[in-house]
């Protein structure tokens, strides 16, 4: 699982260095993602990505936004979008 995150994180060029809606929206991404390949809770996909050194992971204000997030995203099943058609044409996983 955290290779496959790991590899989505590099192809798709996800950027947690960003600041505001641009942080939010990389976020949104990264959380629907690891929810559809099976991530549960956001302390889990935080760690992950600080043990893979992913630029960003350690601040707090990255960390902050993805649980805000992940627990969102968690609740409107944004897990569902990666089954799709257009999650396969827009990104690499």
């Amino acid at each position: 699982m955290k290779n496959k995150l790991i590899k989505f994180i590099e192809e798709n060029a996800i950027d947690l260095c960003t600041k505001g809606s641009n942080l939010n929206g990389q976020c949104c991404i990264l959380s629907g993602f690891a929810l559809h390949f099976g991530y549960t809770e956001a302390d889990i996909l935080i760690q992950d990505l600080v043990d893979n050194r992913i630029d960003g992971a350690q601040d707090s204000e990255v960390q902050n936004e993805l649980c805000r997030v992940f627990e969102y995203a968690k609740k409107n099943n944004y897990e569902a979008y990666w089954d799709t058609n257009e999650a396969h044409v827009n990104y690499n996983f």
